[in-house]
């Protein structure tokens, strides 16, 4: 596995606790793998050593280059799945099943409509549950009074369907943690997208799996799921040795600088720009007309209403990607970007929801109305190697 000398500086970091600060395009994904090949070699078992992303792409793409050079398979996991087992080894799970998204958003709704739903005092304001679903699943606020009441019905109505509400799935992990003697099996936990823990994620990794040692990968300046309880900063109580990578080998200068310019107003150090070309523009479409597509290419947008219109206005050369709600939460899933680029077609997406992605060629519209500059700073670098920004659609 080719390194640079950062990447193995903090991939071979003796100590205890360590975070790293990692840059768009510096190898995340590569760092964590290294990290778990460097503790093989060093004749760790590999059953000793979990990995805990947010995605199971991120997850088989780590697990991949661990087994390409070792010949051994660890255990990498999205956090649910290491929640759900956890649950399932401890008989909480037996005959339910994950509920699904649509069944969950179902369930709600049957809170509130026909005839299932409750008498009026007897549940808060939707808007208010799913403010408090959130704060139940991330552990970032307490749920009290009526709110948490309708949480526990809405469990009880999922129950009866013989399902488990996925929100539940972390916050009770915590509580069937086994205790540290009985967690020996644990050597080395290494985490992905430090930035986005919620308390309770981070209560799980802490918790479930110390004492152990604890390796944690993220990049602060792209920290955009606040709105699921994410939380600056996790794991500062452990007062971690902190690396930092800066050299991106995504864009080049140009792009880079363009991220550089945001990424100051946030106050993050400036990333490099490793590859030889790479170019920025700005177009006002309603004068120049849409650019003919090229083969790797994707189209962002900060709502799905804008990427729903973009897509009906296109005739049919891009498709919309966003998250399945009739998929299993455990189940494998079709990548769709992949899915869009062979079907000769343009992803179109939200912003959000192409963070941990990157394209040849990346469109981004409706920049001006993003007030959030790490959103900003996502947008801005998916791009390998021509980024265009819209002034107008």
């Amino acid at each position: 596995m080719r390194l640079t000398s950062a990447q193995r500086e903090a991939s071979e970091a003796p100590e205890r606790y360590v975070c790293v600060e990692a840059g768009p395009g510096t190898g995340k994904s590569t760092v964590i793998a290294a990290r778990c090949v460097y503790l093989v070699k060093q004749g760790e078992e590999p059953r000793s050593i979990l990995v805990l992303t947010f995605t199971r792409a991120g997850a088989a793409s780590i697990r991949r280059k661990v087994q390409e050079e070792t010949g051994t398979e660890i255990r990498c996991l999205t956090f649910h799945e290491y929640a759900a087992g956890l649950l399932r080894d401890a008989g909480q799970l037996e005959g339910l099943s994950i509920a699904t998204e649509l069944e969950t958003e179902t369930a709600v709704r049957s809170l509130y409509e026909g005839g299932s739903r409750l008498p009026k005092g007897e549940a808060c304001n939707i808007s208010t549950l799913k403010k408090a679903l959130i704060d139940f699943e991330s552990g970032k606020h307490e749920v009290h009074g009526l709110a948490a009441q309708t949480v526990a019905t809405l469990s009880l109505r999922l129950a009866e369907l013989g399902r488990k509400p996925l929100f539940e799935v972390v916050p009770q992990a915590i509580e069937s943690c086994p205790a540290p003697a009985e967690a020996d099996e644990i050597s080395h936990v290494l985490v992905d997208e430090r930035q986005d823990l919620t308390p309770n994620e981070e209560r799980l990794c802490i918790d479930c799996a110390l004492p152990a040692t604890l390796f944690a990968v993220g990049d602060s300046a792209q920290g955009i799921m606040q709105f699921r309880g994410a939380v600056p900063d996790a794991f500062a109580s452990l007062k971690p040795t902190m690396h930092y990578l800066r050299e991106s080998f995504r864009f080049g200068p140009s792009i880079a600088e363009a991220v550089n310019v945001v990424g100051r107003r946030i106050g993050v150090p400036d990333v490099v720009g490793m590859e030889e070309s790479s170019s920025v523009a700005v177009r006002d479409f309603k004068v120049s007309g849409w650019p003919l597509p090229v083969e790797n290419e994707m189209v962002l947008f900060p709502r799905n209403v804008d990427c729903e219109e973009h897509v009906r206005s296109s005739e049919a050369s891009s498709v919309h990607v966003r998250r399945d709600p009739f998929g299993d939460p455990f189940g494998e899933r079709e990548d769709l970007y992949d899915a869009a680029w062979e079907a000769g077609k343009v992803p179109v997406s939200t912003i959000h929801q192409s963070r941990g992605r990157e394209a040849d060629r990346v469109i981004v519209c409706g920049l001006g109305s993003v007030k959030d500059d790490r959103l900003a700073y996502v947008a801005l670098s998916r791009a390998r190697h021509e980024l265009i920004i819209a002034e107008a659609q």
